[in-house]
């Protein structure tokens, strides 16, 4: 925080933080809270979604399967390798999001945005034919654990041929938060994270048996439709007209 706080004070960065404006301002802190509150409500919800999702696995963990957690545990992690780059892009559809509609240029926000999107896919697309094609390799970075590379390696399969529907909600749903439309990507990961996503973990997974791969199946499909809800809400273009 300090070394941060240090770079604003010196303007090395391109941005000044002068002391004397960090008075309250009543007007600015009232679009913060517009913008900030959904956004935080989404990441919440989301996050306790994932939660929910792990107590679903926790169950199979009990009932069905040994080493269930440790196996959705290091799926996850490994993921990470995929979806961290297309979170990182995310950041820079929303920080060019942002100035271009602050500039009063849409047209050039689309498409700096729709650049940001096809980096994702194509980054992401290609990690995941990794998780295809050389999955147990990349168990063996993590655990050697028998349970695990038994399991692992079909869990990455599963989940391998939908990065591109996971890069687009990860970039495209960051360049909607820089661009002050925060509401609209909170209802719909709201919607999709409880609606579909643990109905859906919790039927296949344990309702009907198919245990750890059911939930991951559900949980990709899952993704496929937030990732097509967002790349609707982009192509409406509804983004670009949010009150900040």
């Amino acid at each position: 925080m300090m070394l941060i706080i240090g770079r604003l004070l010196s303007g090395r960065g391109g941005i000044r933080l002068h002391l004397h404006r960090l008075r309250p301002h009543l007007h600015t802190l009232i679009r913060l809270v517009r913008v900030g509150v959904p956004n935080l409500l989404e990441t919440s919800g989301m996050w306790i979604g994932n939660f929910l999702v792990l107590k679903v696995v926790g169950e199979i963990g009990l009932n069905q399967t040994h080493g269930a957690i440790g196996a959705h545990i290091i799926t996850a992690r490994i993921e990470g390798m995929s979806y961290l780059p297309g979170f990182a892009v995310g950041i820079a559809a929303a920080t060019l999001a942002g100035q271009y509609l602050g500039l009063g240029d849409p047209a050039r926000a689309r498409r700096a945005v729709a650049l940001c999107w096809a980096t994702g896919a194509v980054l992401m697309g290609g990690i995941g034919l990794l998780f295809i094609v050389i999955p147990r390799p990349l168990v063996a970075l993590i655990s050697d654990a028998p349970e695990h590379l038994a399991a692992v390696p079909t869990l990455l399969m599963i989940c391998g041929p939908i990065q591109v529907f996971f890069a687009s909600y990860a970039v495209l749903a960051q360049a909607m938060r820089g661009a002050g439309d925060t509401r609209t990507a909170m209802i719909m990961t709201y919607s999709s994270t409880y609606l579909v996503r643990l109905p859906l973990a919790y039927i296949v997974g344990i309702v009907m048996g198919y245990g750890l791969p059911g939930v991951w199946v559900a949980l990709c499909a899952e993704l496929v439709l937030r990732g097509c809800l967002f790349a609707g809400r982009f192509l409406h273009g509804g983004w670009m007209k949010a009150r900040v």
